[in-house]
Order: structure tokens, then C-alpha cells, then sequence
């Protein structure tokens, strides 16, 4: 998102958990109350994508997914199962996974620390 709105691509969000992002005084980010019911199927209708974030339920589906799909909006969200079951990423809509197990994998201190003694081995530094 944060790229999005660097390269000047307005994006809107809704809800009020969308105040406390770090971008949200930028003016590409348009903040907006939550659209519910009727107003949110307006929303998806208007958008080109909808983004999703799967905040809790993991093993889930969310009416927001299918409500962007069923309004002719792309859908990209975080994997959960049950999408990972019932969908076909890339083909139906996007699932992108979040990244903590390759960081866990690759971008703790440790990590770092492990790279700088090879460097260090290597005669790099």
C-alpha cells in the first residue's frame, strides 16, 4: 500500500481502524467512515480492487471477499484455508501471503548476525 500511495495512486479505505495506519495523512489515502450493508455493495461496485486483510479469522471467509467479487471488483487477500480450498489463487481472486515466516526465516538478529560473520570470514567487510 504504502508503494501505492508513494507512486501516487489514490487509494480509499474504510473504517476507523484505517486511522491509526502511518500513511493516512497522506493525500492519496482517502479515509471513510465503514460502508455497511448497502453502502459497502456500493463501494465494491465502484472499486477496481478490494483489499482485504483477514484480521481474525484465518481459517475463514468474510462476506467483504465475496461481496467484491460478486460487485465485479478483483479481490486480493491474505491466504486463510478455507480460501485456499474453495478458490483458485490467481484465477478467482489474488491471495498473497503475509510475510512473518520468511522473516522469521530469514531477517531476524540472528540472521543478520550470521551474515556479517561470513562476510567478516570472507574478508568482505
Amino acid at each position: 500500500m504504502e508503494l501505492l500511495v508513494k507512486s501516487g495512486i489514490t487509494l480509499h479505505v474504510f473504517g476507523d481502524s484505517w486511522k491509526q495506519c502511518p500513511m493516512i495523512d497522506c493525500p492519496q489515502m482517502v479515509w471513510h467512515p465503514a460502508a455497511i450493508g448497502k453502502a459497502a455493495l456500493e463501494v465494491y461496485a465502484r472499486a477496481k480492487i478490494s483489499l482485504n486483510v483477514m484480521t481474525w479469522h484465518k481459517d475463514g471467509f468474510t462476506e467483504r471477499i465475496a461481496n467484491s467479487m460478486l460487485q465485479g471488483a478483483v479481490a486480493v487477500t491474505d491466504r486463510t484455508t478455507y480460501l485456499e480450498e474453495n478458490f483458485v489463487d490467481e484465477e478467482e481472486l489474488l491471495i498473497f501471503h503475509l510475510g512473518y515466516e520468511k522473516a522469521l526465516r530469514q531477517h531476524t538478529w540472528h540472521d543478520r548476525a550470521d551474515k556479517l560473520l561470513e562476510w567478516i570470514e570472507a574478508d568482505m567487510v
